[in-house]
């Protein structure tokens, strides 16, 4: 009998990969595309407390993104370690998941972002005399200084993916990443109503909502008359294990596609089929085929009930 003959090369022998390989290549999960970055971002700046959250992006956060918030900031330690893998605030064991009410909890957003960008943050607590400045580029620190900057803090993000030319080509065109920037600020919006928010292209302001009290008057920040003047607010059903509210279009009301079908579970936008059908199940027989309402549903239920860790976006 012939021997077989091995014909691996050590290009394809088992090996492990460098720490800054690895991290770059882990960040594809996390930031997917320039609005999963400012997801992640504003989520923290909601974290900390912020009451105004300022979005700017040019090029449709290809080329940067500004989050800038008047939140508690951080101090010059925690700026400079928020960027390490695995860092985090939120949690300390893994059973703390079962109660967890913070957005971030895992420690890899600012590590990631900061390993395919130019990543600079601005950031003062209300007890320091002046703020911090630290930049990196693509996870190499180039730059830690004073600044004079509010309470709070500015992250900027440069130059996404120019670290990656092969994850930079699967960015869609500019108008497609800014639909979903969009998409992403009204879910921001309608979910927290008490936070006043901006959002800038370029240098044009796109979108202002200051704080509102009422769902309703947040509608009319976000959408045109048309669809404003035809959303009905749906009478609060609660029982012993979740709570359900929100805001419907009328049936003479509907869209080519489900983008304006936000759901919302314990405050995290979320995408859930089973829940989109039950809303389409109401509208049987009152829209054409193939077309869809605009919705925003709010549900509330018991944080053990459920997990939020299940997805690497936590979308799901």
């Amino acid at each position: 009998m012939q021997n077989k003959v091995c014909t691996m090369t050590n290009l394809n022998k088992i090996k492990i990969l460098p720490a800054h390989e690895a991290i770059k290549i882990a960040a594809g999960e996390v930031v997917e595309r320039p609005s999963n970055i400012i997801k992640e971002l504003v989520e923290n700046s909601i974290d900390a407390g912020s009451t105004k959250i300022t979005i700017t992006v040019h090029q449709a956060g290809t080329s940067l993104i500004i989050i800038t918030d008047n939140g508690c900031g951080m101090s010059a330690d925690d700026a400079k370690l928020s960027v390490a893998q695995h860092a985090t605030s939120k949690i300390t064991t893994v059973h703390d998941l079962e109660s967890i009410t913070t957005f971030g909890f895992r420690g890899e957003a600012l590590a990631s972002i900061n390993s395919v960008s130019k990543l600079s943050i601005t950031t003062k607590t209300e007890s320091d005399q002046t703020g911090t400045y630290i930049a990196w580029s693509f996870g190499n620190l180039i730059e830690e200084s004073l600044r004079t900057h509010q309470t709070g803090t500015t992250i900027q993000i440069a130059d996404l993916f120019e670290n990656i030319p092969a994850r930079k080509k699967f960015l869609k065109k500019n108008e497609t990443e800014f639909r979903a920037i969009v998409t992403l600020f009204q879910a921001l919006c309608l979910d927290y109503q008490s936070i006043h928010f901006q959002l800038y292209d370029e240098h044009k302001l796109h979108f202002n909502c200051p704080a509102v009290t009422k769902l309703i008057d947040r509608c009319a920040q976000l959408f045109d008359f048309n669809l404003y003047n035809k959303m009905i607010p749906l009478t609060e059903l609660t029982n012993s294990l979740c709570s359900v509210s929100g805001i419907v279009s009328v049936p003479s009301y509907y869209r080519y596609d489900r983008n304006q079908i936000f759901i919302f579970v314990n405050n995290r936008w979320i995408k859930n089929i089973d829940i989109t059908k039950a809303i389409m199940k109401g509208y049987a027989g009152q829209l054409p085929p193939q077309k869809f309402p605009a919705a925003a549903i709010f549900i509330t239920l018991p944080s053990d009930q459920v997990d939020v860790n299940i997805h690497p976006k936590k979308k799901k």
